[in-house]
């Protein structure tokens, strides 16, 4: 995570065996927001990498999640949150072993904590 001098980004760096290298742009949904707390796991098949974090908007947080498709970083659906009111932190993803990728979160509203878990198909969560 980097301040880029308007909002925190994420870069995500791959170790080439000489150098680390940079993979495309930073990682952010929004021109003003705080992406942070950042999580990766590696798609089985592709080795290609997702990275899932928080981002702050304002006051509340909502959780993403990007694909490294062998060019550039492509956006999984819109934010995950479930609860318009709550605020939604401590991302966390994995693979099954067939690829099926899974993403859980808390999503907290006032003394509340609820967890969630989604499954991306392809296309949306």
């Amino acid at each position: 995570r980097e301040y880029d001098g308007k909002r925190d980004v994420i870069y995500v760096k791959t170790w080439n065996g000489n150098d680390w290298q940079q993979l495309g742009s930073a990682i952010a949904t929004t021109p003003t927001g705080f992406a942070q707390h950042p999580v990766i796991a590696y798609e089985p098949k592709t080795g290609h990498p997702v990275v899932a974090w928080e981002e702050r908007n304002g006051r509340d947080y909502s959780i993403y999640a990007s694909y490294w498709n062998g060019q550039s970083w492509q956006l999984l659906g819109n934010a995950l949150d479930i609860e318009p009111s709550a605020s939604a932190h401590k991302p966390s993803i994995a693979f099954s072993k067939e690829g099926q990728l899974y993403l859980a979160w808390e999503e907290r509203s006032g003394n509340s904590r609820t967890l969630y878990l989604k499954k991306y198909a392809g296309d949306a969560w």
